[in-house]
């Protein structure tokens, strides 16, 4: 092979990163956020080119620590840990990708720190291992504390983080001209097939038995599918192929479907000015983050359906406050007994779907917030695996940067409906004045990484003889506006409130 062929070979590779940068500024609409989006990527690139040799390894190689995170089983930065491995880059080269099942690399002969209070307290852990190490929602945090447990269990250290869940193979097999074809699996696999493949791969074979062998190889699938799809993209060639992924994979970061942490502060902070670094950082005005993890052993969330409504009453604007209702509807066939246990059942993936649903839940709000009033069903000691009931008071959960943070424990039955009812008084600081009597208040909503989509609902209620001005804004009552979506990436919501 000459040298040129060489070269030409591995220049998607090379030009990923910068290219993914171009595609978000060639993608912005002429829109004021969209424009504001593609400036903070302008800026971004700025800071981010220079170190591209280095991020790619061209000094030396760079090992990154990948997380195959399942979204079946939500946790804070996107799901259950279920894969781990490492990625290698040298001189802009995929050179090697190893991934295989999270609880391998344990090792408990090892020193591993305890595990965060509410793991201990609802699911007995002792340590705290690499597959629960993306416990808090600011994916820096959660990346740093990652590598920490990969290194007291491998010895290995590493270079940043990539996380990735089920939607983003979707996303990227979507990119792809073909059907993937993977050694082992019986068809072709595909954006719409790859889920369902997955977790027939994971289960046992007809007539297998749910011994050790199975344990030890039910996620064998992962480092095959993983070379497979290296291969392909090491051989694309075609630029509106490599447009097209490139395109697809800042949607998936954007959305929380793909989380990228580089340990050098330049890199990192590319990622921040970009708006793309999956952190907790406190806007202008009033903030809203709901965190959902799973705490049932179980992948229950694949079939509930969540829904939030935000209601801000701004009547006083000295005095403003929210009620806020958080409502879960499992999906699944009623009349499962809530058995709180680490058990793989049938061995089928939808036997571990069908169960009832074990929530710890987190919301995080603007610093100064307080709670007023809750109204939240207890979970009784007899439901939880370690003997130790919750008796319903909201907890005060620590939060980055001053935030308020309130949290508890949700137990929904096969098949039924509850809601996470919270009354709290926001900060005078969410209502900013405006010239001739008038006042801002902004909302920024973040949505938790793994998500496809949460419906909500905003609501805000003003003084008489003001009006809202905004054409996102529908008026659904006398004093009352509203705004009402399916929410994919994070947004900020604006609401200018002058006299009619």
């Amino acid at each position: 092979m000459s040298a040129s062929s060489t070269k030409s070979r591995f220049v998607p590779a090379r030009l990923l990163p910068a290219l993914l940068i171009l595609v978000g500024l060639g993608s912005c609409a002429w829109g004021t956020a969209e424009l504001l989006g593609g400036v903070n990527r302008l800026a971004a690139a700025v800071l981010v080119l220079p170190r591209l040799p280095f991020l790619l390894g061209f000094d030396q190689s760079k090992v990154y620590l990948v997380l195959v995170q399942n979204r079946d089983e939500l946790r804070a930065t996107g799901g259950f840990v279920s894969g781990i491995g490492t990625l290698c880059l040298e001189r802009g080269r995929l050179a090697a990708l190893e991934i295989g099942d999270s609880y391998r690399v344990d090792d408990l002969s090892k020193d591993y720190p305890p595990p965060p209070q509410p793991l201990r307290r609802v699911m007995g852990g002792d340590y705290w291992l690499p597959r629960d190490a993306n416990w808090e929602p600011d994916f820096p945090t959660a990346a740093r504390q990652a590598q920490q447990l990969y290194h007291i269990s491998t010895g290995q250290a590493t270079d940043g983080v990539i996380a990735f869940d089920q939607r983003a193979l979707r996303g990227l097999l979507a990119s792809l001209d073909s059907p993937l074809q993977v050694e082992g699996f019986a068809e072709p696999i595909t954006a719409e097939n790859v889920e369902t493949l997955l977790q027939r791969a994971w289960q046992p074979a007809a007539g297998q038995k749910l011994d050790n062998q199975w344990w030890l190889n039910r996620k064998n699938f992962m480092s095959v599918l993983g070379q497979s799809l290296l291969q392909r993209l090491k051989q694309t060639r075609d630029p509106r192929l490599i447009w097209k992924l490139l395109h697809q994979g800042l949607w998936l970061v954007e959305s929380g479907h793909v989380l990228v942490y580089f340990n050098d502060p330049a890199a990192q902070s590319a990622l921040r000015v970009a708006d793309i670094e999956n952190s907790l950082i406190p806007a202008a005005g009033d903030y809203l983050l709901w965190v959902d993890s799973n705490v049932g052993f179980n992948k229950t969330d694949a079939v509930v359906h969540r829904e939030m409504v935000y209601h801000v009453d701004l009547t006083n604007p000295a005095q403003p406050t929210a009620d806020l209702a958080m409502t879960y509807h499992h999906l699944g066939q009623p009349g499962v007994v809530c058995k709180h246990e680490a058990s793989y059942g049938s061995g089928a993936y939808t036997d571990m779907q069908a169960r009832c649903y074990w929530d710890y839940w987190r919301v995080y709000l603007p610093a100064g917030a307080r709670l007023l009033k809750a109204q939240v069903k207890p979970v009784r000691a007899e439901n939880l695996v370690t003997g130790i009931g919750w008796d319903g008071q909201v907890e005060t959960s620590p939060a980055p940067a001053g935030m308020t943070a309130f949290a508890g424990l949700l137990l929904l039955p096969a098949g039924g409906r509850e809601a996470v009812s919270l009354r709290v008084a926001l900060p005078e600081s969410v209502v900013q004045p405006l010239g001739r009597g008038g006042w801002r208040y902004a909302l920024h909503v973040q949505k938790q990484a793994g998500l496809d989509a949460l419906p909500l609902w905003v609501k805000v209620h003003i003084p008489p003889g003001y009006a809202v001005r905004g054409d996102a804004w529908n008026r659904t009552g006398s004093q009352e506006w509203s705004w009402r979506a399916d929410v994919v990436r994070s947004l900020t919501l604006v609401v200018e409130v002058r006299r009619d």
